[in-house]
C-alpha cells in the first residue's frame, strides 16, 4: 500500500484520524499492530470499515493499477510498485532530518549574527506578555499565545524558531519573530541553503537594525 508522497507518518496519522473520524487512540492501537478496545464489536467493525475506506481512496493507482482493474499483478508491476514505494518511504525518512538539520544551522548563525552584535541569548520568563521581553536579548523555539482574531477569546500555541527583541527597543514592543526555512529543493540544496540562511534572513534583520 502507498499513498501520495510527502505525507509522513505522523501528518498521515492525524489526517487519517480527522478524513475517518475516528480517534488517535484507536489509529495509534492499529499502529502497534493491536486491536483498539472498543466497548462492541459492531463499533469496532463501524471504526475500521470507515478507516479502510479512507484508505482506498487514498490510494495511488497510478502504482498500483491492479487493484483498480480487480486482477492479480504481473511480476513487473509488483517490481515497479515496490521500487517507488521503497523510493517514496526513503524520503519520508530522509526528508525531516535534512530539514531539521538545515533549521539547525540557520539559528547558528543567527546566533552568530546576533552575539556580534553584543545581543544575548537569554530565557525569556514564563507568564510574562512578550512585549515585555527584555532589549537585547533573542530566544529560540519559543511557543507564543495568539489570538486568531480580536473577537475570539481562545488563544492558540504558535512555535517560534527564533525571537529577538531590538536593543533600541521602548517597551513594550513586540519582538522581531522568525521562523526557519527548509531546504524544500532537492535539485539545489545548497543554493537554497544559501539564499534563506543568509540573504533572506540576516539580510531582513539587517535592513531592521538589529
Amino acid at each position: 500500500m502507498d499513498l501520495p508522497p510527502r505525507i509522513l507518518r505522523d501528518e498521515f496519522s492525524d489526517r487519517l484520524i480527522g478524513l475517518a473520524d475516528s480517534s488517535k487512540n484507536f489509529v495509534g492501537a492499529l499502529e502497534q499492530g493491536k486491536v483498539p478496545p472498543l466497548p462492541s464489536p459492531k463499533l469496532l467493525e463501524e471504526h475500521l470499515g470507515r478507516i479502510a475506506g479512507t484508505l482506498s481512496r487514498m490510494l495511488d493507482v497510478d502504482i498500483f493499477p491492479w487493484l483498480e482493474e480487480k486482477r492479480r499483478p504481473t511480476e513487473e508491476e509488483r517490481y515497479r510498485s515496490s521500487t517507488i514505494v521503497a523510493d517514496r518511504l526513503c524520503g519520508a525518512v530522509a526528508e525531516p532530518i535534512m530539514r531539521n538539520a538545515q533549521e539547525k544551522r540557520q539559528l547558528a548563525l543567527i546566533e552568530k549574527y546576533l552575539t556580534k552584535r553584543g545581543y544575548k541569548l537569554k530565557a525569556h520568563p514564563a507568564g510574562m506578555p512578550l512585549i515585555q521581553m527584555e532589549p537585547g536579548t533573542f530566544r529560540f523555539r519559543l511557543n507564543v499565545l495568539v489570538k486568531p482574531s480580536r473577537a475570539d477569546a481562545k488563544t492558540v500555541k504558535i512555535p517560534i524558531d527564533a525571537v529577538i527583541q531590538p536593543r533600541k527597543a521602548k517597551l513594550p514592543h513586540l519582538p522581531l519573530l522568525i521562523e526557519a526555512k527548509s531546504a524544500g529543493d532537492f535539485t539545489n540544496v545548497n543554493k537554497r541553503r544559501k539564499e534563506e540562511a543568509t540573504e533572506h534572513r540576516i539580510g531582513d534583520m539587517d535592513r531592521l537594525g538589529i
